[in-house]
C-alpha cells in the first residue's frame, strides 16, 4: 500500500508518500519467514528547471535483521 498527498503552491509542488509492504519468506535460505518494508520520502519541484527528491527505506527480514538506507538527489531540466 503507498499513501501520497501533494501540496502545489505558487512556483512549487511538494508529494509526500509513505508504503509499507509485506514480505513473505524468500526461495533463500538466508530468508527465515517473512518480514516487512517500511519507505518514506518526498519529491519536490520548485519553479519549472529545479527538483530534488529525499527517501528513507526500512526493512526487517524474518530472522530479525533490520536494514536501512536513504537516498537523496537533486535535478535540474535545460
Amino acid at each position: 500500500m503507498r499513501v501520497s498527498i501533494w501540496h502545489e503552491g505558487r512556483r512549487s509542488l511538494l508529494r509526500p508518500y509513505a508504503a509499507m509492504r509485506g514480505l513473505s519468506g524468500g526461495m533463500h535460505p538466508a530468508q527465515k519467514g517473512p518480514g516487512l518494508e517500511l519507505q518514506a520520502g518526498a519529491d519536490l519541484q520548485w519553479g519549472v528547471r529545479w527538483g530534488a527528491w529525499a527517501g528513507l527505506n526500512a526493512h526487517r527480514d524474518g530472522a530479525g535483521q533490520l536494514e536501512l538506507s536513504a537516498q537523496l538527489g537533486l535535478r535540474m531540466a535545460w
